[in-house]
């Protein structure tokens, strides 16, 4: 299987973001499953994929909540060397509080 992340961005990626939604979920009682995933190529840049992931989080007993984690990543090499997170609609804040969050004020998380 050849790589699709460059070696440098692999441990920056997995420290400061993947496990964090993880380990969040974990900590507060959550179960998250990917409903749907969305990629498409820039119109404006070969090198860059526009990406939208459905998550559904729930705790036991609860209502299951929806979130639409959106942003892009940017090829170098042929492989992923960014991934910029634009919006996660509320599901980080979600998952470290506790409970849903409607309408959680949009962030920007950039990796290199």
């Amino acid at each position: 299987m050849k790589p699709i992340l460059q070696k440098t961005w692999y441990n920056d990626f997995i420290g400061a973001y993947a496990i964090d939604y993880q380990s969040s979920a974990h900590e507060n009682g959550f179960e998250m499953e990917v409903a749907d995933i969305n990629i498409e190529q820039n119109e404006n840049n070969e090198n860059i994929y526009n990406f939208s992931v459905t998550v559904q989080y729930q705790k036991e007993g609860s209502d299951q909540n929806d979130a639409e984690v959106t942003g892009y990543a940017h090829m170098k090499d042929g492989k992923i060397g960014d991934i910029a997170y634009l919006e996660d609609g509320g599901l980080s804040e979600a998952l470290k509080a506790g409970s849903p969050v409607d309408n959680w004020h949009n962030g920007f998380f950039l990796l290199k």
